[in-house]
This record gives structure tokens, sequence and C-alpha cells, in this order.
């Protein structure tokens, strides 16, 4: 929220709350609640402003032993500079009071920062940057120190090209548990980054982009990453046909002290997509990949060495039926192999194929809008050594679904609605050798919402309605039998209004009758109020 009236003093504010309710057990909730707010109360000259600044965050993990508090909060004074148009110099200063479940401190917030952006370096084009925050408080110290510069330049009118490098330092240390230890983590990255930017016409363009990033972690052990990352692109724009080619590898090198998980991982990857407009009412996506991986340790005593392959694919075709009606069918395969080096783990050798189609038809006739579609979603798992076990380790899943949409006016700004869903489900174990399968146990859920929808002077809205949702769920072994069926309904209302055109609140109520054949049948109420804004 912003003030941007033309008074003495202006205003700026950001708040945000979210509450999760994490897992209902016992009939205990546990409940985590989140807020951040930012607030700033300046007055703005010509080359500067200078004002108040407010930064709030706090966290409630509320469980059932105890009720956990985080939380931080700082206020003071703040300054924005504009030595040129192109720097700002940003400093900060103020006092802070920090919780770490039952630990309080309170400390000293201070910061600068600043940017230059734009600088003409004769044929190049250049960019800098630093910032640094510290925390200091009465038995600890936190930091954050950074800095990074690049340069840009264009050879021709077809080619560019940019260097850009970076470094950052950090320091946290924060509480245990039980409030009798501080402990730190540290943190060291440097980055360097590379992009050359080639267009061979109007319609074809080549990128080739280079990153290096190396990165230190000191917490309880010592920890050094290096990771090299090359991309190389050429696109097609053409007028009804567009495409990219896409080669990627990266190399990355982890180490960390007096531990066994030293590794090396390389992965490269080859893509391709395309959009093709076939007609005015026929369009075509494909999305083409192959993903190689090879996961590599040093030490003798880790047998986790491994490599990996995934080839993927996905379209989409979409075609204009009438004015008024449109089909969309998509399309995914995907196709995994893990192989173990080591005879140790080679035991877990499998193959993961996915398989889904998913057609859809929208119907749209001024406000009377109808969508149907259905989807199949196939997935085997085989492991390739399951003779050795006496059950089957390897698996399928399938699932299809069918759901159905309709909105449609009815009479004096009322509307009626309808939202149905089907799904099929089953599992069990697969094998491979003859591509058998002994399903295990299968489940059908059905739900539907019919409501009725009104709006009142354009800002209020209410919903009215009635909810049902019915989940049956068989074993089959030895033979298919009920197991267990689980029935919600309900009715429920729903009212919105719009305060103005960014700000809404919403009022939520139902009555819940549940009926569980492995519990009892039971009745209880929901509801919230939201307020909802973007500003």
């Amino acid at each position: 929220m912003t003030d941007t009236s033309a008074t003495t003093f202006k205003w700026d504010v950001n708040e945000h709350f979210q509450s999760n309710l994490i897992t209902p057990d016992n009939a205990l909730k546990q409940w985590k609640d989140e807020h951040r707010f930012k607030g700033y109360f300046y007055k703005d000259y010509d080359t500067f402003l200078w004002g108040l600044y407010t930064d709030s965050w706090l966290l409630f993990d509320k469980q059932q032993a105890r009720q956990n508090e985080f939380s931080n909060h700082a206020a003071g004074l703040f300054s924005t500079i504009y030595p040129a148009s192109n720097i700002i110099i940003k400093p900060y200063a103020g006092y802070q009071r920090a919780k770490n479940i039952s630990k309080t401190d309170w400390g000293w917030d201070v910061g600068l920062s600043g940017k230059a952006a734009n600088m003409d370096l004769g044929d190049y084009t250049g960019s800098f940057s630093a910032e640094s925050d510290y925390d200091f408080y009465e038995q600890r110290q936190n930091y954050n120190n950074s800095i990074s510069a690049g340069v840009s330049t264009q050879f021709s009118a077809f080619t560019r090209d940019s260097l850009y490098a970076g470094y950052e330092e950090s320091s946290k240390q924060f509480y245990n548990n039980a409030g009798d230890q501080i402990i730190e983590v540290k943190l060291y990255n440097r980055n360097i980054r590379n992009q050359l930017y080639y267009a061979l016409s109007q319609r074809h363009v080549f990128n080739f982009e280079t990153n290096i990033l190396s990165k230190n972690v000191t917490y309880f052990n010592n920890r050094n990453v290096f990771f090299l990352e090359n991309a190389l692109r050429y696109n097609y724009f053409g007028k009804d046909l567009s495409y990219q080619v896409n080669f990627h590898t990266n190399d990355e090198t982890m180490n960390n002290d007096g531990t066994i998980t030293d590794s090396r991982t390389r992965q490269s990857a080859l893509g391709f997509k395309t959009f093709y407009r076939i007609n005015s009412s026929n369009s075509l996506n494909i999305d083409i990949a192959y993903v190689k991986l090879q996961y590599d340790t040093p030490d003798e005593s880790n047998n986790d060495d491994r490599d990996e392959q995934r080839y993927i694919i996905n379209v989409h075709y979409s075609r204009k039926l009438s004015p008024v009606l449109n089909l969309n069918v998509s399309a995914y395969g995907f196709l995994f192999h893990q192989i173990y080096l080591f005879s140790e783990q080679s035991i877990n050798n499998n193959w993961n194929r996915v398989i889904k189609l998913k057609p859809q038809l929208v119907y749209s006739y001024k406000n009377f809008e109808n969508r149907i579609s259905s989807s199949v979603i196939a997935n085997y798992t085989a492991y390739d050594f399951d003779n050795l076990f006496v059950q089957s380790r390897s698996y399928l899943s399938r699932k299809y679904t069918l759901s159905d949409s309709l909105a449609a006016p009815v009479i004096n700004n009322f509307s009626l609605g309808f939202q149905g869903r089907l799904e099929l489900e089953e599992k069990g174990s697969f094998f491979k050798k003859n591509f058998a399968q002994n399903i295990i146990q299968s489940y059908t859920s059905y739900n539907y919402n019919i409501y009725v929808m009104r709006t009142l002077y354009q800002r209020f809205n209410f919903r009215l309605g009635y909810s049902f949702f019915n989940r049956t769920e068989w074993r089959h072994i030895p033979k298919k039998t009920k197991n267990r069926e689980i029935t919600n309904r309900g009715p429920f209302f729903n009212i919105i209004y719009s305060v103005v055109n960014r700000i809404s609140l919403s009022a939520y109520a139902a009555i819940n009758y549940i009926d569980d054949s492995k519990s009892r049948k039971d009745q209880y109420n929901t509801g919230y109020l939201k307020l909802i804004y973007n500003l």
C-alpha cells in the first residue's frame, strides 16, 4: 500500500499473513502462523529522501507439546540519496528485538547499500552494486556483505556480450532449541557468468552462456562446492513455425570434511521445442528432452555411484472446431532408467515409465461456459532383479479422471454453476518379464458442487451451494472386497465483497456431515474470513 498524494510526508506499507493447519492428530490441531510487515514513513526531496522504517517478522509454530515463537522486529531511520541520475545510496540504522523460542535478544540493525547503473566505460556499459547488513546483539552478531559488477557491450547490430562477477559472505548465529548454545553458519559465494548473444538475422538467434559458482559452507563441518554450467541455445522465430534447440551441461563437485559424502555430479541435456501454427484453427506444441546424469563418489566406503537417463516428450494439440467450441489434446511420456555401478546397490536398478493422455472440450458462448475433460495416467516402475525377492517390489499405478464444469446465467443476475469429478484408481504389483499385473487395491472417488451465484451492486457477490464427496476403497487380496467408504456432504455459503479494485473481503461457512465406515458419523462446521489485497 503506497500513499501517492502530494503531501509533505509519504508512506508505504507491505503486509503478509499466512496461517496453516499442519496436522490434526488426536483432535489436537497444529497451527503454523507467519506474519511479515514492512512500513516506511518518509519525506521526499529532489536529491534524497529520509524517514522512518519498520520491519517485522513473526512465526508461531504451535505444536502439541509447546508453542514455539520465532520473531524479529526492527525500527529506525533510513535514507535514500541520489548523487547522480544513475547512482543510488541507501543507509539505515535502527534497533531490533529477536526471539528464538525462549531466548530474547535486543540489538542494533545497521546497513548500507549502493548501486550504479548504465556507467559509460568507453565501448562497454557497466553496473556496480554493494550491500552490507549487520545485526549487533549482546550475545550474537550476524552480517551479510555482497558485491557485484557487470559489463556489457554491443559489438555490432547483431552481437552483444556481457560479463558478471559477484561475491557474498554471510554469518548467521542462532541459539539451539535449549537456548544454552550459539550455533554459527558461515557462507561464502563467488560467481562469474558470461553470456553471448548473436542474432544471425531477425529470425535466427544464437545464445551461449557460462556460469561458474564456488561456494563454501561452514556448519558443524566444512563443505566446498564448485559448479560449472554451460548452455547453448539456437532459436528460430518464424511466422507460423518457431523452434528452439538447446544443449546444457553442468558439473558439480562437493567436498565435505570428515565424511564419506564427497561427490561429483555431471549432467548433460539435449532438448527441442517447437510451436507450429498449422492454420488459423490448428496449432501444435512439441517439447522433447533427453537428460543423462552421472553421480560419482571418490570414497571407497560409499557405494552410491550411479548413472541415470531420462527421456521426456510433451505434445499439445489445439483445434478450433467452431467459433464457440475448442478441442485440446495433451500427451506426455516419461522414461527413466537408473543404474547403480556397485554390486551392493545394483539390486535397486530400475525402470520407470509414465504415460498420460488428456483430451478437453471447451464450449464458450457469451456468459455460458462448459468444460469437459478426461485424463488417463499410467505409472510403471520395474526393478531389474525383482526375482531375487520373495515379494515383488515392482509396482504400477493407474488413474482415470473425468471432470466437468458448467457456468450459466439464469435470470436477474443469477448464475447456476456445477463442478463434478470422477476418479478411478488402482495400484498393485508389476511383473516386467511377462508384463503382467496383480492389483492389490483400488479406489473410486467422485464429488460434485452445485451452487447459485448472484452479483449485487457490482461489488457484492454471494454463492450458495451444496457439496458432496464419496470415496470407496477396495482390497483385492485374496479377493475384491470393500475395505472402507467415506462420505462428506453439506451446504456451503460464500460472500465476497470488493471494497475497491484491489481489496476484497471474503467469508465462507459450511456444514459438513461425514460418514466413515471405519470410524463413526460426525458433524462439524468450517469457516473462514479472508482479506485479499494487491497493493
